[in-house]
């Protein structure tokens, strides 16, 4: 979790399927918190955009 936020991007669907699944729990064990939580709603936007077309 910690490349990803500090690489800014998500690479490939492996990381995608990671942050899906364990966002909402992190989040409610204070392991990320609100901005975090934003930064990596707005990854996984992108990622959806890039692997749409």
């Amino acid at each position: 979790m910690t490349k990803i936020m500090k690489r800014k991007k998500i690479n490939n669907t492996h990381e995608y399927d990671f942050v899906i699944d364990v966002i909402v729990p992190y989040e409610q064990e204070g392991l990320i918190t609100l901005d975090e939580v934003v930064l990596l709603n707005n990854l996984i936007s992108q990622f959806e955009l890039r692997n749409k077309k």
